[in-house]
C-alpha cells in the first residue's frame, strides 16, 4: 500500500515538474502552425501530453488560426478585385466601334476649340487709315486699344510684302504679311501700342515702298 502511494507521489512530483514551465504563447503560435523546431518541438510536445492548460491553449490557438484562415477565404475576391480606376486605363476602348470614337474625338476637338474664356476678337477696336506719307499728316489713335490699319496701297506692284511698325527709337513693335493688288490692306494691332509717335513701312523683296506716320496718344 505504501509502495502504491509513494508511486503516486512520485509521478504527481515528476508531473508538477514537468508542467511548471508551461510554453509561452509565441511557441504556441509556432507550433499550430507547423513552425516550432527542435530543440523545443520535443519539449513542447513532453510537456503537451501532460498538461491539460496547455492543451486548451493549443485548442484555442488552432480555433483561432482556423477561424483566420476562413475569414481569409471570404475576403480573397475582395482583395484581388480591380479598382475601379483601373478599368480607364485598360485598352477596353479598342471594342468602342469606329463611328463613335469619331464622335468622341470630333466633341473633344470642339471643346478644345472652344474657349470662351479667351476670345479670338478684342472688345472694341479702333480703326485709322493710313494714306499720308512720312512727314504729312499722320494717323491718330489712342494708346493701349487694339488697333485696326487701313493702309492705302494703291499704285504699288501686286504680290505679297511685308508691313511693319516702327517705334521713332527704330524698334520694331509688329510685323505682319499682306497681299498687295488692292487699293487697301488691313494691319491689325490686337495688343495696340504705347503713347509715342511710330512708322508704318511696307516691304517688298526687302525694298521700303511706302511709309506712313501714326501718332499714338491719349484724346
Amino acid at each position: 500500500m505504501n509502495s502504491e502511494f509513494e508511486r503516486a507521489t512520485i509521478e504527481e512530483l515528476m508531473r508538477e515538474m514537468r508542467t511548471a514551465n508551461h510554453p509561452t504563447e509565441e511557441q504556441i503560435e509556432k507550433y499550430t502552425m507547423g513552425r516550432l523546431a527542435e530543440p523545443h518541438l520535443a519539449d513542447f510536445e513532453e510537456h503537451l501530453l501532460v498538461c491539460e492548460r496547455c492543451q486548451r491553449r493549443l485548442s484555442e490557438a488552432d480555433g483561432f488560426l482556423v477561424s483566420v484562415r476562413s475569414a481569409l477565404k471570404t475576403l480573397e475576391p475582395e482583395l484581388h478585385r480591380e479598382p475601379a480606376w483601373r478599368a480607364w486605363f485598360r485598352p477596353d476602348w479598342i471594342l468602342i466601334p469606329v463611328p463613335v470614337l469619331g464622335a468622341l474625338a470630333a466633341a473633344a476637338l470642339a471643346i478644345v476649340a472652344w474657349q470662351p474664356w479667351k476670345g479670338s476678337e478684342p472688345l472694341a477696336w479702333q480703326s485709322t487709315t493710313l494714306a499720308a506719307y512720312r512727314g504729312g499728316e499722320a494717323g491718330k489713335v489712342v494708346p493701349s486699344m487694339p488697333v485696326r490699319l487701313t493702309l492705302q496701297t494703291d499704285g504699288l506692284p501686286a504680290g505679297p510684302a511685308e508691313a511693319s511698325v516702327v517705334s521713332s527709337e527704330g524698334a520694331t513693335q509688329a510685323t505682319a504679311r499682306i497681299e498687295l493688288g488692292a487699293t487697301e490692306s488691313t494691319l491689325e494691332l490686337a495688343r495696340g501700342l504705347d503713347a509715342g509717335i511710330y512708322w508704318v513701312r511696307i516691304r517688298q523683296n526687302g525694298q521700303i515702298l511706302r511709309e506712313y506716320s501714326l501718332a499714338v496718344r491719349a484724346n
